[in-house]
């Protein structure tokens, strides 16, 4: 249980967004996750079922710069993050935090599965 708030922990600060939905096997591109999203719904058995997000709001903003903004149940952070296909890589301090992978975006949502080295939790977030 430790390490699964640890990993929602991670979630406020880090944020990350982008994908190709399924039919659209193009890479994503920085102009997909650039914005403002705020999670509304998780689940802790790999998608099969989500529950709404129970707690404070929870945004991260995302610039063209390549840094990003989180903030709200779990507090406030900042960092770089960079493309690698479907995955965003996440850094804080220079040094690799989380990895999100893109499971479907669209213009106003998108699914992902956020990952440390040893647990992960899948999200759907809505950009605002």
């Amino acid at each position: 249980m430790k390490k699964l708030f640890s990993l929602m922990l991670l979630l406020a600060t880090m944020l990350t967004f982008t994908a190709c939905s399924d039919d659209d096997k193009d890479e994503p591109t920085l102009n997909d996750i650039v914005g403002t999203w705020k999670l509304s719904e998780v689940s802790f058995n790999n998608g099969e079922s989500f529950m709404s997000w129970p707690f404070t709001t929870t945004t991260a903003s995302f610039r063209s710069d390549g840094t990003y903004y989180g903030r709200g149940y779990f507090g406030t952070g900042s960092g770089t993050w960079k493309q690698k296909g479907n995955t965003i890589i996440t850094y804080v301090d220079g040094d690799e935090y989380i990895r999100y992978e893109v499971k479907e975006l669209t213009s106003s949502t998108c699914t992902l599965v956020m990952s440390d080295k040893s647990d992960s939790v899948w999200i759907k977030c809505i950009k605002q």
